[in-house]
């Protein structure tokens, strides 16, 4: 909390004297420059170069001066946090996510988030993690889900959970009447050494879905044969089950809200390999305080079962 103490220093910096930050504070100068000498000493430094005239901040003053402009900061959002909670005022959030990871995860977790803050606006920003990211390093965005590495010093990142990226291929079983009424989602096991002989449906470079492939083939010194390049993986798997053949990366989230046709036409295997695994985090501005509502929908979907989860194991090839 901000002291009085505190106050006296900044009415010194904004007044620009000694005598006028007196003059504001209704006390005389003699008692200002006790009040000046004990915060000094209680920190342990000096906040002014005391042989100037005018007073003159010091570097050490300078640190001290930010910490409490962003501790005052921090406060007023935390009080404006209380009152929101206390009340049910209505507010607003403003979210980012990725269009495609946004149409698996918002469904999952607004119904819930909406129960306990009806009055709350969402604002929702689509756009790829990269550009959530600078939107939330500038506190245009409260929070934004992504798969995106860090790459800006006022950003943080809360892991929610570690998803998988797997490899669909077309089925060579015909579905069963059986398989026809489960619907099993098939998963297995892949020996690296199917990858050089499939073709691929890649996701573009720019995504980070296209990064990890990239990645994949890289280290494993493999040269792809690219089919054609899609955005939209719904696009490249309805490519190759109408082709019975070709190969697409898919996030795993994406696997319980599939269609009995892709669940009884492909067929989904799991590398295991660190460029196929990545972190389902949520992005926040290490500058603000996270809103009461930002927390809230953070615990949501912290707690809320999403994605597949796809088995180990030995399974025999197709």
């Amino acid at each position: 909390m901000i002291t009085k103490e505190d106050n006296y220093f900044l009415t010194i910096i904004k007044s620009g004297s000694l005598s006028k930050a007196a003059e504001v504070l209704y006390i005389s100068q003699p008692s200002l420059s006790k009040h000046i000498k004990h915060l000094e000493a209680r920190l342990g430094v000096h906040l002014f170069n005391h042989d100037t005239k005018p007073l003159q901040i010091n570097a050490a003053g300078e640190v001290y001066h930010q910490y409490l402009l962003e501790t005052m900061r921090k406060e007023a959002q935390l009080l404006k946090n209380l009152q929101e909670a206390n009340s049910y005022k209505r507010g607003s959030l403003h979210v980012g996510t990725p269009s495609f990871l946004g149409q698996y995860l918002l469904p999952k977790i607004l119904p819930q988030f909406y129960a306990a803050y009806p009055n709350v606006t969402i604002h929702l920003q689509e756009s790829g993690g990269t550009v959530l990211q600078s939107a939330v390093a500038a506190g245009d965005l409260d929070i934004a889900f992504v798969h995106i590495p860090i790459t800006q010093a006022n950003v943080g990142q809360i892991t929610l959970s570690q998803s998988h990226i797997l490899i669909a291929v077309p089925s060579q079983e015909p579905a069963s009447s059986a398989q026809e009424k489960r619907h099993d989602v098939r998963i297995r096991p892949m020996d690296p050494r199917m990858l050089p002989d499939l073709l691929y449906c890649m996701p573009t470079p720019d995504q980070m879905l296209g990064k990890s492939a990239q990645r994949l083939f890289a280290n494993l010194d493999i040269v792809p044969q690219v089919l054609i390049q899609s955005r939209n993986v719904l696009t490249s798997m309805n490519l190759v089950i109408a082709m019975g053949r070709g190969a697409v990366f898919v996030p795993s989230y994406i696997i319980p809200q599939l269609t009995s046709f892709f669940r009884d036409n492909l067929v989904f295997y799991r590398l295991d390999s660190p460029e196929l695994e990545w972190d389902f985090s949520v992005l926040y501005n290490k500058n603000k305080v996270l809103s009461i509502f930002a927390q809230h929908l953070i615990s949501v979907a912290k707690r809320t079962e999403w994605e597949f989860p796809a088995p180990k194991g030995r399974y025999p090839k197709p």
